[in-house]
């Protein structure tokens, strides 16, 4: 130690207060204890040092900005040399893809292909106008304009990824709705439990919080797989169907695969669907005249939830998307009614041969005929069409 604390009195960093100084080891003291080679020497330089650090890391937590202001100062008194736009050039970069991400994922399906490297990050995505079509109807849900929607497609067109995982995410970050609440369902709570930790990933990811992280954040005393809050009120829970969701209230209901494939023909479950449908999805939403209900489903049966619903009522907007296009069957539903000034937007199915395939880029030809001879033929008629 230096020849000027062998009087100095004050304590090794004023700055900071610590036992070890409170305790009256001086400057002075310890370089004595250093100059004896006493053990108590290092030991008391190793509390202070530790204590500093965390102190450090304290502030730089609390002032973030300061503290990289200070970064940048340090450096450049280390390397005088540098050019200051070598130093600046890569948070610049971050920032311009950081602002045209926030720019352009104001639209859903922009927002999934942005996001999709973060949940699949060794899996190519593979894109068709049938995706568009779902988040262009999920859209129109979170603008008010469609309080009921069904979406009946088959299985591997990213359902439960752009309904369960994608859409919650959008709606809270992008949108700033993170005061919106969201209640998942599905036959399995595993199922909607697994969705629910990919949302939470999704969100809690570095490429997330660097564009919609002013946003909101988790609170760290509800935060897990099942059931999460962010700060600013919202929240997303995963249950089954007649599960710990039933005594909630929701301004997002969503239903993913109501009913095992299994038991499609299965009259117990068929029925305790129903009930679910009738007696219990009413009454879990916040506010019944604007809260939402989305189904999202492969069909199983005439008398599943959808042809249940569909037999009683039309106030549910059905987006059907079957695998080949049958021309008499042709979809066409509203994604926002006429205004004064402005005419309804209109959503058509824009196949227009018959047996024209949904998704070629993931199912090309030879792969829908491969499924068509694996599956019985009332299978393909429910799950495909």
């Amino acid at each position: 130690m230096a020849e000027a604390y062998a009087i100095a009195a004050g304590w090794p960093n004023p700055s900071i207060y610590i036992d070890t100084c409170a305790n009256g080891f001086s400057r002075a003291y310890l370089r004595h204890l250093d100059k004896c080679n006493e053990m108590l020497a290092p030991q008391l330089a190793t509390i202070h040092n530790l204590h500093y650090y965390l102190h450090l890391m304290q502030y730089g937590l609390q002032n973030a900005e300061p503290l990289d202001l200070m970064l940048k100062e340090a450096l450049a008194a280390l390397a005088p040399g540098l050019a200051p736009e070598m130093v600046a050039a890569p948070q610049e970069v971050v920032a311009e893809d950081v602002l045209r991400d926030r720019a352009e994922c104001q639209r859903l399906a922009v927002f999934c292909k942005r996001a999709w490297h973060v949940l699949e990050p060794s899996q190519p995505l593979k894109w068709g106008w049938a995706l568009d079509a779902i988040c262009d109807h999920l859209e129109a849900v979170t603008a008010g304009d469609i309080r009921r929607l069904i979406i009946t497609v088959p299985p591997g067109f990213m359902k439960s990824l752009s309904t369960c995982v994608f859409w919650p995410a959008w709606e809270w970050g992008p949108q700033e709705r993170p005061y919106l609440k969201h209640l998942a369902f599905s036959y399995s709570d595993k199922l909607s439990t697994r969705d629910n930790r990919r949302c939470r990933l999704l969100i809690s990811s570095t490429w997330y919080r660097e564009r919609w992280g002013e946003v909101y954040g988790l609170t760290r005393d509800q935060n897990e797989k099942v059931n999460f809050e962010n700060t600013r009120g919202g929240w997303r829970l995963a249950a089954s169907i007649g599960g710990a969701g039933t005594g909630l209230r929701a301004d997002r209901v969503i239903i993913d695969d109501p009913i095992n494939v299994k038991d499609g023909n299965s009259a117990p479950a068929l029925i305790e669907a129903q009930l679910f449908t009738d007696e219990t999805l009413p009454t879990r939403l916040v506010e019944p005249a604007e809260s939402s209900i989305v189904w999202i489903m492969q069909r199983v049966h005439e008398q599943d939830p959808v042809g249940h619903i569909l037999a009683r009522q039309n106030s549910y907007t059905h987006l059907m998307l079957p695998m080949e296009f049958e021309p008499e069957r042709c979809c066409v539903t509203t994604l926002r009614p006429a205004t004064p000034t402005a005419p309804a937007i209109t959503f058509v199915d824009p196949r227009t041969e018959d047996g024209e395939l949904l998704f070629p880029e993931r199912y090309p030809q030879e792969t829908v005929d491969e499924l068509r001879r694996s599956m019985s033929a009332y299978a393909w008629a429910g799950q495909m069409q």
